[in-house]
C-alpha cells in the first residue's frame, strides 16, 4: 500500500510507502514497523503534460525581456488574490501583456475596470484545461504558493507567488528559502507597494529571472514519479514470496 500524504493530513493511513511531495517535507512518523516515507521535491508527481512542456535551459524569452505574463491564482480565485496583485503589477509602469485566470463574472468586471498605461494590456480567461502550456508561451508568472507551482517550476518559467491562505504559508515559506521563487508577500497582510517594488526590480532584471527559472526546474526535474515508482516496485518485489 502507498499513501499521498500532506503534513499531518492523511497521516493516519496504515502503508508500506508514504510519499509527501512538500518542500521541506519531514519524514512520516507513526507508520507500521519497516515502512518508509518519501519527502520532498523529489518525489513530485507530474502529469505527461507537464513534463512535454519543460522549457530548454536558456534566456527567458527570445527578447530576453520580460513582457508576457501569466497570473493564476486558482480557477475561481478564492481568497481574491487577482484584483489586489494586478494593481501592483500594473503599477510598475512597466510594458507588459498579461493574462489573468479567473472564472467569476464579478472577478472579471473588477479586473476589466482597472487602469493601464498604453504600454500595457490585459486579459481575463476561463480556466484552462492546459495550464502548462500557457505557461511556458509566458515570461513570468505569478500564482499562489498551491500545488500549481511545483508544475510551473518544472516548466521551467520564473514564477512569483503569494501565500493566499494559511495551509499554503509553509510552502511559501520553503519556496523562497529555497530561492526558486520571488515572494510577493501573504494574504491577508500584503502590502501592495512592496509588492509593485519586487515586481519591478524582477521585471528590470532578467537575469535574476532566468536564474529562479533555471533552479526551479531543477528542483523539480520531473523524475519524481519514476522514483516513487522505484521505491514501490522495489518493495513489492522484496515482499514476493521466494520458491
Amino acid at each position: 500500500m502507498l499513501a499521498l500524504v500532506d503534513g499531518d493530513f492523511g497521516a493516519g493511513q496504515v502503508a508500506d510507502l508514504y510519499v509527501d511531495q512538500n518542500l521541506g517535507a519531514q519524514p512520516h512518523q507513526g507508520g507500521p514497523t519497516g515502512s518508509e516515507c518519501l519527502t520532498g521535491a523529489d518525489y513530485t508527481l507530474l502529469r505527461d503534460s507537464v513534463r512535454l512542456h519543460r522549457r530548454a535551459p536558456g534566456p527567458i524569452s527570445s527578447s530576453g525581456e520580460i513582457r508576457s505574463v501569466l497570473a493564476v491564482f486558482g480557477g475561481t480565485d478564492p481568497a481574491g488574490v487577482a484584483p489586489l496583485v494586478i494593481p501592483a503589477l500594473l503599477a510598475t509602469g512597466a510594458e507588459l501583456d498579461v493574462s489573468v485566470v479567473a472564472s467569476d463574472p464579478r472577478m472579471t468586471d473588477r479586473l476589466a475596470a482597472l487602469t493601464l498605461s498604453s504600454r500595457q494590456r490585459l486579459r481575463v480567461i476561463p480556466p484552462q484545461r492546459e495550464l502548462t502550456a500557457l505557461a511556458a508561451a509566458n515570461d513570468l508568472t505569478i500564482s499562489a504558493s498551491g500545488t500549481t507551482v511545483w508544475e510551473l517550476l518544472a516548466v521551467g518559467v520564473p514564477t512569483a507567488v503569494v501565500c493566499a491562505v494559511d495551509n499554503q504559508r509553509l510552502g511559501y515559506r520553503a519556496l523562497l528559502a529555497t530561492d526558486v521563487a520571488t515572494g510577493l508577500g501573504e494574504l491577508p497582510n500584503l502590502d501592495t507597494s512592496h509588492t509593485t517594488a519586487t515586481l519591478r526590480d524582477l521585471i528590470e532584471n532578467p537575469h535574476r529571472a532566468t536564474e529562479l527559472a533555471a533552479r526551479g526546474q531543477r528542483l523539480i526535474d520531473g523524475e519524481g514519479r519514476g522514483r516513487v515508482a522505484d521505491a514501490f516496485v522495489s518493495r513489492l518485489a522484496a515482499q514476493r514470496p521466494v520458491r
